[in-house]
């Protein structure tokens, strides 16, 4: 059994996604997903459960990167940005509470060396 689904012993599994990893150095993000395989013995009470880390690097950034990889918006208490951020999202709309006489924003590149 592969992530719950039943599986044969010997064959592939069906395709298991990864998520994107993103950035470089200190900042980068890992695309991480866990996979259980459980053995089930021919008593069908018996079974053992294997865990499984699969870990994601980031795809390699072009030195033409010029993307971000966040957009932190201050104050953050009652400010939307509108669209929620997206790096290949570039137009956005951010609302302030009426209370805030000024926000910053905080952008963080896809490449720390920039």
């Amino acid at each position: 059994i592969v992530n719950g689904v039943g599986q044969p012993s010997g064959s592939a599994s069906r395709d298991i996604e990864i998520p994107e990893g993103h950035g470089n150095g200190e900042e980068r993000t890992l695309g991480t997903t866990t996979v259980l395989v459980t053995c089930v013995a021919q008593d069908r009470a018996t079974s053992t459960t294997y865990v499984v880390h699969v870990t994601r690097e980031p795809t390699p950034i072009a030195p033409s990167d010029a993307t971000l990889r966040e957009l932190r918006v201050a104050p953050t208490a009652g400010t939307r940005l509108v669209p929620a951020f997206h790096r290949e999202t570039s137009t956005y709309e951010l609302f302030a509470p009426h209370s805030a006489p000024s926000v910053s924003l905080t952008p963080i590149t896809n490449d720390v060396n920039v």
